[in-house]
């Protein structure tokens, strides 16, 4: 083997060499520009989006106020719910036991009343109906059998 064909295979690689790093270079400086005009763009948006997130702030603060509000309200109609039925369940106990028995005594009273005016008009009115039917009974051929218990 001779040197001289070494030599420039070695001379091939080095510019070969060179090559790749003037391009690996040229490939840097390009993506260094291209990421400052990011960078650039990247705060020329960060800056126009702080009033727009300044907003936003402010409106999810409206809104954790409005949920804390909503909640307050909530357990207060609760509270006044549970109240209610505290107090309902006091009166229906009242009415059992104090108001009831004077309900199912005047029922009682009414009821009994009614009996006796039913019994009452049944006698007054079984005596016409006895006589009807002794009547009928008599007029129907029953002369010959004569008064029965009385």
């Amino acid at each position: 083997m001779d040197l001289q064909t070494t030599n420039i295979w070695l001379g091939i690689i080095a510019i070969a060499s060179l090559v790749q790093l003037t391009a690996l270079t040229v490939v840097g400086v390009v993506i260094m520009r291209r990421l400052a005009r990011a960078q650039e763009v990247i705060d020329g948006l960060s800056h126009d989006a702080k009033p727009l997130i300044h907003r936003a702030s402010l409106a999810l603060d409206d809104i954790k106020d409005l949920t804390e509000r909503a909640r307050h309200a909530e357990e207060s109609v609760r509270g006044a719910v549970d109240r209610m039925g505290a107090r309902v369940d006091k009166v229906k106990a009242v009415a059992l036991t104090r108001i009831w028995p004077a309900v199912a005594i005047a029922k009682m009273l009414r009821s009994t009343a009614a009996t006796l005016r039913e019994r009452r008009r049944a006698r007054a009115s079984s005596q016409p109906a006895e006589a009807i039917a002794e009547a009928r009974f008599i007029g129907e051929g029953g002369a010959h059998a004569g008064r029965v218990g009385r």
